[in-house]
């Protein structure tokens, strides 16, 4: 047998067409698929860590969205508790129509006197 593919182990059996030369390093066909396996292996590898940073990243941004949204709920929570001892006491709708009504009459009124008095200043410059 050819001493250029001696594998180590010692093993004179084989017959020289399961050995190729690749790229003259004299590597045998077991040692290429050994070489090709590692490469997926190292692709598969780097591509996974990737998707593992990206999942990462995801997270946190997910982690982040969440934070917001239970500080909206807290804020609106906020609200509904302010919003209820307002209304304690059961305020009446009809005292609430009527208290609307009262100040919408009492802008009325002041928008008239304002026309009023300006229409006897320039009654009186006359």
């Amino acid at each position: 047998m050819n001493g250029d593919f001696d594998n180590g182990e010692g093993d004179e059996s084989l017959n020289q067409s399961e050995h190729v030369a690749n790229n003259n390093r004299g590597m045998t066909i077991k040692d290429q698929e050994w070489a090709s396996e590692l490469r997926r292996a190292d692709e598969r590898a780097n591509e996974l860590r990737h998707k593992y940073e990206e999942l990462v990243q995801q997270h946190l941004g997910t982690e982040e969205k969440s934070r917001g949204l239970n500080d909206a709920i807290e804020v609106r929570d906020n609200e509904i508790l302010r919003l209820s001892k307002l209304y304690q006491g059961g305020q009446n709708m009809d005292q609430l129509a009527q208290k609307y009504q009262h100040e919408t009459n009492e802008r009325n009124m002041q928008k008239l006197q304002n026309q009023v008095d300006f229409l006897n200043k320039e009654n009186h410059r006359i």
